[in-house]
């Protein structure tokens, strides 16, 4: 019988265990971004927001597909755990500044 190949999903589990940081951070962004934008005739509704939220998920997950993707083909991981962590600070400050910039653009 031919043994099946285990996945190392050690960065998926990396960045999964960052999710829940990275989705405050962008309700926190979004609620700034409604506050300052809340002088205009468009109000923001939950479904908006679940919506956006749902987007901005999306792109998070490919963090993690990326590594594994990359691993599969070149064998090797192309983030070390200090490039894992600038990678998640600068994703989520573009993140953020997305969010306001859409949100005032929605106005």
């Amino acid at each position: 019988m031919k043994k099946e190949k285990q996945i190392d999903i050690e960065p998926l589990n990396w960045w999964e265990s960052k999710r829940l940081i990275y989705n405050f951070a962008i309700l926190v962004g979004v609620f700034m971004a409604y506050l300052i934008i809340s002088t205009s005739s468009r109000e923001l509704s939950f479904v908006d927001v679940i919506i956006w939220l749902f987007g901005v998920n999306v792109f998070y997950t490919m963090s993690w597909a990326f590594e594994l993707i990359f691993h599969k083909f070149f064998k090797t991981f192309p983030f070390n755990m200090i490039s894992r962590k600038i990678i998640i600070v600068l994703g989520t400050l573009f993140s953020i500044w997305w969010t306001c910039i859409g949100l005032q653009s929605w106005s």
